[in-house]
């Protein structure tokens, strides 16, 4: 790509820590096919990270060939993937922003497909891919498959595009996202609710948060099938502790999604219905568990899946809690 060429796309990568996880991103991102004829920029935000991650970007933009611009921010607004997809947002040129994770590893094609898929669709404002998982270091428990979207993996939607529902949290991953960054700006407040964590009160969210706001003004979200990633997943994420971590905050985040996505006068409806429906599946799943087919399924997955309906059926008492300094 020559040195003058405008980009026409850009990739961001909110990134933490990512001296070791962002080379083999960086190093895919070099080997993408239709560089030539998608001028690319990437833009790597540097959240509050305390290992090497800035000098291991350095050393890639010392690269003579190098076939795309890389530029780096360093974010200290807050913690969070949340405050670093703001930023990058802020920063981006180009009509469409791809986002990857820094322990992601997209397909040789995924850029002409994420390219591909943007064009003549007036009215979509995000679109995800395939997220298939690596267990690199440590094979999940048996029968993790029922809780895989803890770990971001989106690989059952099948070969065809498939319209997402956010407002009913039906929605694809932040790991790999293509987002229309004016759509994101006319919709997405500055500071979204559920953007970063404290030290004592853990809660997700922050990702599905943006598509919701866009999903409210008309815009559409789907699934592109061709555009595909591997996610390379540690052994330090699949110790029952930071699966059972992982389930509450991504459980605890239902109920103030739903109330963003829902008029306040359906607010008292949606704390009954996530309550009580909850408590019904966590009721289920306690008699599941019982049942002889449990005895294929690791323990931790079982734990988990009842987390998950216990903590989505506290999450309106969490949500409140909090909002009148009951936790902090």
């Amino acid at each position: 790509m020559s040195a003058m060429s405008a980009p026409v796309f850009t990739i961001a990568v909110p990134c933490h820590n990512g001296e070791k996880k962002l080379p083999h991103l960086l190093d895919r991102l070099y080997e993408q096919d239709g560089l030539d004829e998608i001028p690319l920029e990437v833009v790597v935000v540097n959240n509050n990270s305390t290992d090497g991650t800035a000098e291991v970007i350095e050393s890639y933009r010392q690269r003579d060939d190098l076939p795309y611009t890389l530029t780096t921010y360093f974010e200290d607004g807050g913690q969070g993937a949340a405050f670093a997809r703001l930023r990058a947002m802020k920063e981006a040129t180009t009509e469409w922003v791809g986002f990857l994770d820094d322990d992601i590893v997209p397909d040789r094609d995924w850029l002409k497909s994420a390219y591909r898929f943007g064009q003549d669709k007036p009215r979509i404002a995000v679109f995800g891919g395939e997220i298939r998982p690596d267990y690199y270091e440590k094979q999940p428990p048996k029968g993790f498959k029922k809780i895989k979207s803890l770990l971001a993996i989106r690989d059952e939607l099948g070969d065809c595009p498939v319209q997402y529902n956010p407002s009913l949290l039906f929605a694809p991953p932040s790991a790999s996202w293509v987002v229309r960054r004016q759509a994101w700006r006319d919709c997405v407040p500055d500071t979204p609710s559920l953007a970063g964590r404290s030290e004592n009160i853990k809660l997700q969210g922050d990702d599905y948060e943006p598509l919701i706001y866009m999903h409210r003004q008309g815009w559409e979200v789907w699934y592109n099938p061709e555009m595909r990633v591997v996610h390379r997943i540690p052994a330090r994420r699949l110790t029952d502790e930071k699966l059972l971590e992982i389930t509450q905050m991504s459980s605890l985040c239902v109920y103030p999604l739903r109330t963003i996505a829902e008029s306040s006068r359906n607010k008292p409806s949606i704390f009954a219905r996530i309550v009580l429906g909850n408590l019904k599946r966590a009721s289920k799943q306690v008699w599941e568990n019982r049942s002889r087919a449990a005895a294929e399924i690791d323990p931790i997955v079982r734990r988990c899946q009842l987390k998950q309906h216990l903590d989505s059926a506290w999450s309106p008492f969490h949500y409140y809690f909090c909002k009148f300094g009951l936790l902090k």
